[in-house]
């Protein structure tokens, strides 16, 4: 059995990574973690239309089910 990514789940793990090491710098995480709404304002706006903030929200809002 092969438990090895295929090429489609390699592209989006290294988007992921790329998307996340230039979009979210540990400062951001910090930021949004001292933050009482825990977000970054301006964060969704900038970076929603890649289709990351959605990825664990369910598809019945707005999320890509993932």
């Amino acid at each position: 059995m092969d438990f090895d990514y295929n090429d489609e789940q390699k592209m989006f793990k290294q988007g992921a990574r790329d998307f996340f090491e230039k979009e979210v710098p540990k400062s951001l995480v910090k930021k949004m973690a001292d933050d009482e709404n825990g977000k970054s304002a301006g964060f969704m706006e900038e970076n929603g239309p890649t289709g990351m903030a959605g990825l664990d929200l369910s598809e019945q809002y707005g999320g890509s089910g993932g």
